[in-house]
């Protein structure tokens, strides 16, 4: 389990990635996630989450947000509302600013960061709130030395981020992460990045879907 904490002034903001040895999440539903994450943080908070589907959707959460949501990334300037993002191999991104305050949380897989879901949101909550700048966190995700791909994949990324990928028989090893990276260095703003430097593959104390896991891997933020 990570548990990152970050703190300035009144503001606090909490970022924590939980694994098997945490967890069954062979049969997450509806009702388990909130148990999940209030079993964690001992606070009953409003906890909202996606129905994942590769994509680019994202949204604003307020305290008047409901669930379903459909997506695969969302941003909060509210205290007490958490983000979560699950993962068995793709890459939980989080970020936040300060000042003004705002916090978000990305599913990146290959299809994500092929139509760079990152930028997506972070242009709009950089346009909307006038940022200078913005803090990003890279989770537990397979990392490019497990990662193998097809050639029709690694066709998307080959030109634009040749560093991402090794040839490998007929095959490609692909750096995800390495990708993202890349993407939040090209934002208009200043930014900061951290990286867990987990690879869940290699690391047996997350799920991973190449090593034919069903469970998946809990991840979230919020601010109190």
């Amino acid at each position: 389990m990570i548990s990152e904490f970050i703190h300035s002034n009144s503001v606090n903001i909490h970022i924590n990635c939980i694994g098997k040895k945490e967890i069954e999440s062979n049969d997450l539903t509806e009702q388990s996630i909130p148990e999940i994450i209030s079993f964690f943080t001992k606070e009953n908070l409003k906890v909202m989450y996606l129905e994942q589907e590769h994509g680019t959707k994202f949204h604003e959460i307020t305290s008047l947000s409901k669930l379903p949501l459909v997506g695969d990334a969302f941003y909060t300037t509210e205290k007490n509302i958490i983000l979560v993002i699950k993962t068995a191999d793709c890459i939980p991104i989080f970020f936040w600013s300060l000042a003004p305050l705002v916090i978000g949380a990305i599913h990146s897989g290959w299809r994500g960061t092929s139509k760079n879901i990152t930028e997506s949101i972070c242009m709009k909550v950089i346009e909307k709130f006038q940022l200078k700048n913005l803090s990003f966190y890279i989770g537990p995700c397979i990392r490019k030395s497990q990662y193998e791909i097809d050639e029709d994949v690694a066709r998307l990324f080959i030109e634009k981020y040749p560093q991402s990928l090794e040839k490998k028989g007929g095959k490609y090893l692909f750096g995800n992460d390495l990708v993202v990276k890349e993407q939040i260095r090209n934002l208009p703003v200043q930014v900061s990045i951290y990286d867990s430097e987990i690879c869940n593959y290699l690391d047996t104390d997350y799920y991973s879907h190449r090593r034919k896991e069903f469970g998946r891997n809990i991840n979230y933020i919020y601010i109190t």
